[in-house]
């Protein structure tokens, strides 16, 4: 699967919602973010191809409430995977996303753009 692809995807679909969009350039994960005011982010995105794969890279203790939220980008064929308990346990959030090789559908989003902190009033 393109993480590019899909990337972009996710980026469109935010800008499209109206959020100021933001990128990962320094350490080049290609991570996506969400601009809320001053240099605070809104939330935090992390594209991974397996739950376990989240889990190894995302788990960091507890993610704490005051942080914005930290969501793991995953296939929907991860849903229901024993690893995601860890990561929603700890305070982390996951977006599933479906791909039919043309189209990118990010599932249950408004729940997430519900999540978002920090952004201008």
């Amino acid at each position: 699967m393109d993480q590019v692809f899909i990337r972009q995807a996710l980026r469109s679909e935010l800008e499209r919602h109206g959020y100021d969009v933001g990128g990962d350039t320094v350490s080049l994960r290609g991570d996506v973010y969400v601009r809320g005011t001053g240099d605070l982010a809104a939330a935090l995105f992390e594209f991974k191809q397996t739950a376990d794969e989240a889990c190894v890279t995302m788990y960091q203790g507890r993610w704490l409430d005051h942080l914005p939220p930290r969501f793991a980008v995953l296939p929907a064929s991860e849903r229901g995977h024993a690893a995601l308990d860890m990561l929603t346990q700890s305070g982390l959030s996951v977006l599933f996303y479906e791909h039919d090789g043309e189209m990118v559908r990010f599932l249950e989003l408004p729940d997430a753009l519900a999540l978002f902190k920090n952004l201008p009033r």
